[in-house]
């Protein structure tokens, strides 16, 4: 399965280097994943297409590999528990499982502020990317913002 980034730069773009986990708590179906629901949406496929195909690098080292790591860190967090062989997986407090749900919700944060910088570094230099049509990215479109959803 081809994705943009690897597990290696999914470790260094969205964990720190204080966090002891080893590289193969990320997989590629999780990348998949992440490309699939959070990118694809954004960027379309034919601009896709050319992204897996090596053009446009610096979109992809700027803007691209940093939302799809962090999108994947999101997605794989609530896992890690569970796929750390050095992690001792017991079951979790109420004061355990409010941090992994705020520590999500930081990663989701985090997460969509980097969509909305590609989503409007896109917008900006659309002449840069034929491929990319801005009538069919959603956050072009709409926006839930404070759990307010806003259309445009």
């Amino acid at each position: 399965m081809n994705t943009l980034i690897t597990p290696t730069d999914v470790m260094q773009l969205a964990f720190s280097r204080d966090e002891l986990y080893n590289t193969s708590v990320i997989t590629n179906l999780d990348i998949a994943a992440a490309e699939e629901r959070y990118l694809h949406p954004i960027v379309g496929r034919a601009l896709y297409d050319k992204l897996l195909k090596g053009n446009y690098p610096s979109l992809t080292s700027d803007y691209v590999a940093p939302m799809v790591a962090a999108w994947t860190r999101y997605i794989v967090e609530p896992l890690l528990a569970s796929r750390c062989d050095v992690c001792m997986a017991t079951e979790g407090s109420s004061a355990d499982n409010e941090a992994t749900t705020e520590r999500c919700r930081s990663l989701r944060l985090r997460a969509r502020t980097l969509s909305r910088a590609l989503a409007e570094h896109l917008n900006t230099q659309a002449s840069d990317y034929p491929e990319y049509n801005p009538d069919t990215n959603p956050l072009n479109r709409c926006s839930i913002d404070g759990n307010i959803v806003q259309v445009y």
